[in-house]
């Protein structure tokens, strides 16, 4: 049932693609897509001390669902799928390595 659901879902995830405007940050080897917005709510102070305005760029950060569950469901162990997600993101996703 589960591959069932994967086949689908990888049927309409390019349908998907187009009409949420994201962008792949690296197709080949990624599991994080990407959109480009702007803040319309009122100013915000993170807890970091960031400030966050109205029209501020914001980077969206989307998984690519279809890929990260095709690529960890041959892994058994949940413990294991927790621990190569959290090698993937830090590998894959660059702006996590500034910080």
């Amino acid at each position: 049932m589960r591959k069932v659901i994967l086949f689908c879902w990888r049927l309409l995830d390019p349908i998907y693609y187009q009409f949420t405007r994201l962008t792949y940050i690296d197709y080949r080897k990624n599991i994080f897509r990407v959109r480009l917005t702007r803040y319309l709510g009122h100013p915000v102070v993170l807890a970091d001390g960031t400030h966050i305005q109205k029209n501020d760029l914001l980077l969206k950060i989307h998984f690519h669902n279809v890929r990260l569950l095709s690529e960890l469901s041959q892994i058994q162990n949940e413990f294991q799928k927790g621990k190569v997600f959290f090698i993937w993101s830090k590998i894959l996703f660059p702006v996590s390595r500034t910080f």
